[in-house]
């Protein structure tokens, strides 16, 4: 009888034994099948793949006219990188539509491990590699890249108005961040990315733990400055630039507080732009006076006078950097303000060209966002040198017309008449789409009809299919 006892204990020890062990198997299984199948998950929402393929040089000789602004500057290789309205300029190699660039414009610039990113006004990004520039490919699609930025690891950050991405230098994977739209960024203590939109400002962790959104006056962000050393806040807001502190986490990630609230500088609600330069954010003012504003963390505020009227703000090697019209300064603390890289004078005062119009040897352009500029046309190989035409109130230009020695513009402030570098409005009906030229005047195609020289105006009233006449020819 104990025996008999004895092996049913045994027995069911050894059953309990084979039960835990089932039962452990199947958990462990679980646990990968599980863990297996959040990798994949993760990979699929947040890792896409990510190739450069070459671009193809044009063979025709042509040569591009942009604006000259600069957008972004960089140090590449021991070279000083400048990006704008004319292409991207690298030590004394211009690269532009005429290289290799499928786009003339860039929005964005970058070293990543010494080698230039740059990011298109229109659409996507590219390296400039040793063979020329290599064109982003993406599983997230072509994105619109507004904002790069290197880290201290040689990752490059991506921002993009499809949301905030990362890769690592020679990875064929580009991993998404945040699904927020960017315009600008900027890092901080213990890596945190400050990262700002059009939906508002947000501390994002490269570690991937869930975005802290910050409250600020107004949800669209151009500009960040981030003082890891104070843990300050600024950012660029339409109504003023704002700031803010936040605080560092019992993990110690810098993270928002949930009381923080960046408030608009007590005397910065005339300034929208600008950087985080020595523990203050210099912006640029409105208005037409060539100053900056220095405003201080405790709610002071310096002016500094500037040579021209500065558009943008940059930061560099330790030092300011500013565009203006004359072309990229460079701040020094001895000298002052020195204009480092002179403005190309075949620049175009403005990038958006409606009209052309050759007239005795000068080129006429008119802007889509200004008036009009000339150039006196030369040898093939000689020089184009833009001139706007000030003093006028031609403005918004739709057309360009030769008319008996003169020129007429069609202008969204009416038509004007250009004689002897004046422009003299013509009497009309309101904003001027299109011009011909006929035996007895210039006709005008206004938003209300067409205007004939005989002081008659046509309209859908008199039977034309519609008021506004966008082209007109005779």
């Amino acid at each position: 009888m104990l025996l008999k006892r004895r092996h049913l204990i045994v027995g069911g020890v050894c059953l309990l034994g084979a039960l835990s062990a089932g039962w452990i198997f199947v958990a462990r299984l679980n646990h990968r099948i599980s863990e297996a199948s959040s990798q994949e998950r993760f990979r699929k929402t947040r890792i896409r793949p990510l190739t450069f393929r070459a671009l193809t040089r044009t063979e025709a000789k042509l040569e591009a006219f942009g604006d000259g602004r600069v957008s972004a500057i960089a140090q590449v290789r021991g070279q000083l990188a400048v990006a704008g309205g004319s292409g991207l300029l690298l030590g004394q190699q211009r690269l532009d539509v005429t290289t290799g660039l499928p786009f003339l414009r860039i929005q964005a610039l970058s070293s990543w491990r010494g080698t230039p990113v740059v990011a298109f006004e229109r659409e996507g990004w590219a390296r400039i590699g040793a063979a020329g520039p290599e064109e982003a490919v993406t599983g997230w699609g072509r994105l619109h890249v507004r904002a790069l930025l290197e880290t201290a690891a040689g990752e490059l950050l991506i921002g993009a108005r499809e949301g905030l991405f990362r890769v690592a230098f020679g990875s064929n994977e580009l991993e998404r961040l945040d699904r927020e739209p960017v315009r600008a960024l900027a890092i901080g203590a213990a890596g945190v990315i400050a990262s700002g939109g059009e939906t508002g400002l947000r501390l994002i962790s490269i570690s991937g733990s869930p975005a802290e959104i910050i409250s600020a006056p107004d949800p669209w962000i151009d500009d960040i400055g981030f003082d890891a050393a104070s843990g300050r806040l600024w950012a660029g807001t339409p109504i003023g630039v704002a700031v803010g502190m936040v605080g560092t986490g019992a993990s110690g990630i810098a993270r928002a507080l949930s009381s923080t609230t960046l408030v608009i500088h007590p005397r910065g609600g005339d300034t929208t732009r600008g950087v985080f330069f020595k523990n203050a954010f210099r912006a640029i003012p409105f208005g037409t006076e060539s100053h900056l504003a220095v405003l201080e963390a405790d709610g002071a505020r310096e002016e500094e006078i500037t040579p021209e009227r500065f558009r943008r703000l940059f930061t560099l090697g330790g030092t300011l950097w500013a565009d203006g019209p004359s072309g990229l300064w460079r701040s020094d603390e001895r000298n002052g303000w020195i204009l480092e890289q002179k403005r190309a004078e075949s620049a175009l005062p403005l990038p958006r060209v409606t009209a052309l119009l050759e007239d005795h040897g000068t080129l006429w352009a008119g802007f889509f966002d200004g008036g009009l500029a000339r150039s006196p046309l030369q040898a093939w190989d000689a020089p184009m040198s833009f001139r706007a035409l000030g003093g006028s109130d031609a403005w918004g230009i739709n057309a360009l017309l030769p008319a008996g020695g003169a020129i007429v513009a069609a202008t969204l402030h009416g038509a004007y008449r250009i004689e002897g570098g004046r422009a003299v409005a013509i009497e009309g009906a309101g904003g001027a789409f299109s011009l011909a030229a006929t035996r007895s005047g210039v006709v005008v195609g206004y938003g209300q009809g067409v205007y004939f020289p005989e002081k008659r105006l046509l309209s859908a009233f008199h039977g034309l299919p519609g008021n506004q006449a966008s082209a007109l020819s005779y």
